[in-house]
């Protein structure tokens, strides 16, 4: 659950829908939670994320970790984040991605 959501936020908007993305994203790549706590028990004094592996490309991990900003309005949109992964399938598929 977005932070902002957390704290009573009535409607859920895309930046929350960024933020669930990245969370999922983040725990399909690590087999863990992005976080060590619950992101709803800390609200907008998020920890800090946990690293990704070394092998998930520098721009998905620099903006799933962004996507994970306690402060909506400091996330990327949907569109960032789409831009980004479509850029990244398409260097693996050239190559540039191990």
């Amino acid at each position: 659950m977005a932070p902002e959501l957390a704290e009573g936020a009535r409607a859920a908007g895309a930046p929350a829908d960024v933020f669930a993305f990245a969370l999922i994203a983040c725990e399909l790549l690590t087999g863990e939670s992005a976080f060590d706590v619950p992101p709803v028990l800390v609200a907008r004094k998020l920890p800090a994320p946990r690293a990704l592996p070394s092998s998930v490309p520098a721009s998905i991990s620099a903006t799933l970790m962004e996507c994970l900003r306690a402060d909506p309005a400091a996330r990327p949109t949907a569109r960032v984040v789409d831009d980004v992964l479509a850029s990244a399938s398409r260097s693996r598929r050239t190559g540039a991605w191990p």
